[in-house]
């Protein structure tokens, strides 16, 4: 949950990306045409997720952007498929 306090600034971090049919990427273009030519190439039509991550530190800072990025490192193979 985002909140903004009265008088004060609060600076976030916020990853996210698309992840289907054997494809991962950031971007809604790129998607859209992984979905196309899979859907025209091989008659597959795949659900895809969209994965979200926020953090309350700016990325800014060298040391957050760090200690987001291991965390990345150690969440990202849960996220695979079985």
């Amino acid at each position: 949950m985002a909140a903004r306090r009265q008088g004060t600034e609060q600076h976030i971090g916020f990853v996210y990306w698309f992840t289907g049919g054997g494809h991962e990427t950031a971007s809604h273009l790129v998607r859209h045409f992984y979905m196309a030519t899979d859907r025209l190439f091989r008659n597959t039509a795949s659900r895809w997720a969209y994965v979200s991550i926020m953090t309350s530190e700016s990325l800014d800072d060298p040391a957050a952007l760090e200690s987001f990025r291991r965390f990345l490192a150690a969440l990202y193979p849960a996220l695979l498929p079985r």
